[in-house]
Order: structure tokens, then C-alpha cells, then sequence
């Protein structure tokens, strides 16, 4: 009795942690953006485009390519969008258009 009990109690608990596991990847959707940023001569400007974009709420990743004067942004599309981040990147100086 005490077997079968144990099993139902380990069956309803991984059924509602898959549901509430799901509820939350619905909601955690990522998306990524692309900037391009005349100003970005070097690594010094990336990290300092990474430093503030990291203090957005819903930024996850910043990557940058001098050479190319790209920054990819990779974000939380519930907490965070392209304009807020390309808002946050003028403040620091370093105006951009986002890719399409």
C-alpha cells in the first residue's frame, strides 16, 4: 500500500513538473538581433557595449565582431527588444540600425 501510494505521489509530481517546465519555456522565449554599429573599432568598445546591455533586463548574451562592426544580441523577447537595446547602445555612444 505504502509502494503503490509512493508511485501515484511520483506520477502527479512529474506530471505537474512538466507542465509548469513547459508554462515556463512558453514564456522564456529567446530571440537574437543584429546590429551594426559604425563606431565598433575594437574589443575595448564591444565590452563596453556588453557591460551595458547586461545591466538590460532579459539580455542574455552579447557577441561582437570588430572587423565587421557587428554586435548580436541574444535576449529574452518578453523582457527586452531591439529598440530598447539600440536605446541602451546610443546612450553609451555607439549608434546602430538593427539588421533585418
Amino acid at each position: 500500500m505504502i509502494a503503490m501510494a509512493a508511485s501515484v505521489s511520483a506520477v502527479l509530481t512529474n506530471s505537474l513538473g512538466a507542465r509548469v517546465l513547459t508554462l515556463r519555456r512558453r514564456r522564456d522565449r529567446r530571440a537574437s538581433a543584429v546590429f551594426s554599429i559604425p563606431a565598433l573599432n575594437c574589443e575595448h568598445c564591444v565590452e563596453a557595449i556588453a557591460n551595458a546591455l547586461y545591466r538590460l533586463d532579459g539580455v542574455e548574451a552579447v557577441h561582437g565582431e570588430p572587423a565587421s562592426r557587428l554586435i548580436r544580441v541574444d535576449y529574452f523577447a518578453d523582457r527586452a527588444d531591439p529598440a530598447g537595446i539600440a536605446e541602451v547602445m546610443a546612450q553609451r555612444g555607439f549608434e546602430g540600425a538593427a539588421q533585418p
